[in-house]
C-alpha cells in the first residue's frame, strides 16, 4: 500500500511538472511510468483526481493511448457560451464536476501553454481542489471545435448539453451539433430575445433533427418562431410558456415536456390525461409543469372523472427515473395516483412542492441502473 501511494504521488508530481512553465524534464519518471504494466497503470490512474489524469493525457501520444484504452466515461459534457461565462465541463451523475475549463476572452497574454491536439491553449492558472483550469482565448467559438476534437479522441461522454446565446456570434456553434463528442445526444439551451429580422435561428432549424432536445429560454412572438417545428425532439422545455393554451397541449405530441412559467390549470391537465387514455400521445414519457414559477395545479380538478388507484408495488417501482441529460435522478412516486390505459400502460399523477408530474411507466421495474433520489443543482436540468 505504501509503494502504491508513493507511485500515485510520483504520477501527480509528474503530471503537474510536465505542464509547468517552463516544463520540467522528467525523462526518468516518464520511462518509469511507461514501464508499468497496463493493469497497474490503470489502477493508479483510477485513484487520481481527474485533473491529473487529463494532465497526463497531454504529455505524450503513448500515454494518451493508454488512457484511451481505460475507457474513461462521463455522463455529460457541458458547453457554456453565455455572455462572458464560457466553459467546458465534464460531469458525472450527482457529483461535483470532474473537470472544468473556464475561458476568458480578455487577452492578458501571460500564462503557459498546453497543447490539446492542434489547438494551443493559454492557461493562466489552475485550482487542483476545484479541478479547474483558467484559460484565455481570443475566440471561444473558433477554438471550441479543435478542443472538442482532442477531448473526444481520449474520453467518452453519454450526452452533451450546450448553453448558447441567440445572436449572430453563436452561429459557428451550430456547426458542432453533429460532433461525435455528444454521442448524437445533444440538448441545446437557447437564450436571448428573438427579434423580427433575425435569421440565425432559421439556420439552426435545419439541424434540429440532429438534436435530442431543446430548451427555449428566449421570448418570442408566434409569427417569428413556429414552436411546433421542435416537438419531434425527445426533450423540450419552455422557460416562458405563458402563451401555451389547452388546445396546444391537446394537439401536440411529445415525449418529455417541461414548462416553467405557464398558465395551465387542473382542468387542462385533466383533459390531457383523458386524451392520453384514449390513445393520444403514444410516445409520452413525462409531462412536468412547474408550480413554483407557473400556475398552481389543483389536484381535485385533475382527478375529476378519472379512475385512479394507489401505488401497488407489484405493478411498478416506488421510484420513477427522471432520465435527465445532465443529472439523472429518481423521485418518490409512492404517493402518486396511478391510472391505466386500455393497452395496460401505467401512468402516475404526482404533485410535489415545486412541480406537477404526469409520469408514464414504459419500464415499470427499473433494475438496470442506480440513481440518487434527488436532482443535482443544475439549472433547467432537462
Amino acid at each position: 500500500m505504501e509503494n502504491f501511494e508513493r507511485l500515485v504521488t510520483i504520477l501527480k508530481n509528474f503530471a503537474m511538472a510536465a505542464n509547468s512553465d517552463p516544463p520540467i524534464p522528467l525523462i526518468r519518471t516518464r520511462i518509469r511510468l511507461l514501464a508499468l504494466p497496463q493493469k497497474a497503470f490503470e489502477n493508479v490512474l483510477r485513484q487520481m483526481d481527474f485533473i491529473f489524469v487529463f494532465d497526463l493525457s497531454l504529455t505524450s501520444k503513448r500515454i494518451r493511448g493508454l488512457i484511451k484504452e481505460m475507457n474513461f466515461q462521463f455522463d455529460c459534457v457541458e458547453i457554456n457560451n453565455m455572455h462572458r461565462r464560457k466553459s467546458i465541463v465534464f460531469r458525472n451523475n450527482y457529483k461535483e464536476p470532474d473537470l472544468i475549463f473556464r475561458f476568458d476572452e480578455k487577452c492578458c497574454g501571460w500564462g503557459w501553454q498546453i497543447q490539446m491536439g492542434k489547438q494551443a491553449i493559454l492557461v493562466r492558472g489552475r485550482n487542483n481542489m476545484q479541478r479547474e483550469y483558467y484559460c484565455e482565448t481570443k475566440s471561444f467559438e473558433s477554438d471550441l471545435k479543435p478542443m472538442l476534437d482532442y477531448i473526444s479522441s481520449v474520453f467518452r461522454f453519454r450526452a452533451g448539453f450546450a448553453q448558447i446565446e441567440l445572436n449572430q456570434r453563436s452561429a459557428k456553434l451550430r456547426e458542432l451539433i453533429e460532433h461525435p463528442i455528444f454521442n448524437n445526444r445533444l440538448v441545446i439551451q437557447l437564450s436571448g430575445y428573438l427579434r423580427d429580422g433575425y435569421r440565425g435561428l432559421e439556420s439552426l432549424l435545419h439541424t434540429y433533427r440532429n438534436l435530442e432536445g431543446l430548451l427555449i429560454n428566449f421570448q418570442f412572438i408566434r409569427g417569428y418562431f413556429d414552436f411546433k417545428d421542435i416537438f419531434h425532439l425527445k426533450r423540450i422545455c419552455f422557460v416562458d410558456a405563458m402563451w401555451m393554451t389547452r388546445e396546444d397541449l391537446l394537439s401536440l405530441e411529445f415525449q418529455r415536456l417541461k414548462l416553467l412559467c405557464h398558465n395551465l390549470c387542473g382542468e387542462d391537465v385533466n383533459l390531457f390525461i383523458k386524451h392520453w387514455q384514449a390513445g393520444g400521445n403514444p410516445g409520452l414519457r413525462r409531462l412536468d409543469l412547474s408550480t413554483a414559477y407557473g400556475r398552481n395545479i389543483e389536484m381535485v380538478k385533475v382527478l375529476d372523472g378519472l379512475n385512479v388507484v394507489l401505488w401497488d408495488k407489484k405493478r411498478r417501482d416506488g421510484d420513477y427515473v427522471m432520465d435527465m441529460i445532465q443529472s439523472p435522478y429518481t423521485i418518490d412516486a409512492r404517493r402518486g395516483y396511478d391510472i391505466e390505459r386500455s393497452d395496460g400502460l401505467l401512468a402516475t399523477i404526482l404533485q410535489t412542492d415545486v412541480s406537477f408530474y404526469f409520469l408514464v411507466w414504459h419500464n415499470p421495474f427499473n433494475t438496470q441502473f442506480s440513481y440518487p433520489n434527488k436532482a443535482y443543482r443544475v439549472v433547467n436540468n432537462l
